[in-house]
C-alpha cells in the first residue's frame, strides 16, 4: 500500500490527466483540440464528473472523490492475492499509472462529447458520468424538441444518450490505445485494465443514484466494445490501407501465429 501522505493530490492528478488527454488528441489528430477547455477539480465526497457548455466554453468538472475511489481500488488490487492470481502483475502498471490512464480515458471521453457535437445533438448543456441527482435538474431535455431528435421515433429517444456515450467512449479508447505494435502488448493490457476498472466504477456509482431512466450503457456493454477494439487492433492498419489507398499505408497484417499469441 502506498503511503497516503506521499500520494499526488487529486487535483494534480486531474490536471496531469487533462494535459495527457490533450496531448493524445493533438498527436492523433495532427491538430490541437478545437477549443481550450476549462477544467475544474471539485472537492466533493461524491463520485462524479461532467462536461457542460458555459456559453461557448467547454467546462469539464471532476470530483476529487472520483480520483480517491479509483486510487483506492488500484491500491487494494495490487495487494489482493485473488486479483493477482488472475492477472500477471507484469501486465499492469503501478497504481498511480493505472489511475492516471483511467483518468486520461475519462477526460478523452468528455472531450469527444464536444468534438462530436453531442451537446447540440442531445439538446443538453451538460453530459454526466455518475453525477449526483440534484445536478440533473439543470440537464433535463428541453421541452422544445430540435430538428434532429424530432426525426427519431419516441420509443428510440431513451437510446440516444447511451449511443452518444458509446460513441465518445469508442473514440476515447482509440485515441488512448493508439496503433498496434507487436512490442506494445503490455501497454495494451495495461490500458485495457485501467479503462475497464474506470467503466466498472462508473456503473457501480451510477447504480446508487435514481435518475428516472438509464442514460448510460452498462459496463458490460462498454467493456465488450473495448475488447472488440483490442481484438481488432492488429488488423486496423490493413483496414485503413484498404479504405484509404491515397494514404499509401503499408497493409501490414500480422501472421496467424502472432495474432493467436496476441489474443491469448
Amino acid at each position: 500500500m502506498i503511503d497516503a501522505d506521499h500520494q499526488p493530490q487529486a487535483s494534480d492528478r486531474i490536471e496531469d490527466a487533462m494535459s495527457a488527454a490533450l496531448a493524445h488528441y493533438q498527436v492523433t489528430m495532427g491538430e490541437p483540440f478545437p477549443t481550450v477547455p476549462k477544467l475544474l477539480s471539485i472537492e466533493d465526497s461524491d463520485f462524479w464528473t461532467d462536461a457542460e457548455m458555459d456559453d461557448d466554453i467547454l467546462v469539464i468538472s471532476v470530483s476529487t472523490e472520483f480520483v480517491r475511489t479509483l486510487s483506492g481500488m488500484w491500491d487494494a488490487a495490487v495487494n489482493d492475492s485473488v486479483f493477482l492470481n488472475g492477472v500477471s502483475i507484469l501486465l499492469i502498471g503501478e497504481p498511480d499509472e493505472m489511475v492516471h490512464l483511467g483518468l486520461v480515458w475519462l477526460l478523452l471521453h468528455e472531450l469527444h462529447h464536444f468534438q462530436m457535437r453531442h451537446f447540440a445533438f442531445a439538446e443538453r448543456l451538460c453530459l454526466t458520468e455518475a453525477n449526483a441527482p440534484e445536478r440533473f435538474g439543470v440537464v433535463e431535455r428541453s421541452s422544445i424538441q430540435g430538428a434532429i431528435l424530432a426525426e427519431i421515433r419516441k420509443v428510440d429517444l431513451p437510446r440516444v444518450k447511451p449511443c452518444l456515450e458509446m460513441q465518445a467512449g469508442h473514440d476515447a479508447i482509440e485515441m488512448l490505445f493508439d496503433a498496434y505494435s507487436a512490442d506494445g502488448w503490455n501497454f495494451i493490457c495495461e490500458r485495457t485494465a485501467a479503462v475497464t476498472a474506470t467503466m466498472m466504477l462508473i456503473e457501480r456509482e451510477d447504480s446508487k443514484r435514481t435518475h428516472g431512466g438509464e442514460s448510460h450503457p452498462k459496463a458490460a456493454t462498454r467493456v465488450f466494445q473495448l475488447l472488440g477494439h483490442v481484438i481488432e487492433m492488429p488488423l486496423s492498419q490493413a483496414k485503413i490501407a484498404q479504405a484509404r489507398p491515397e494514404l499509401e499505408i503499408h497493409p501490414a497484417i500480422p501472421s496467424d501465429e502472432e495474432q493467436s499469441a496476441y489474443n491469448s
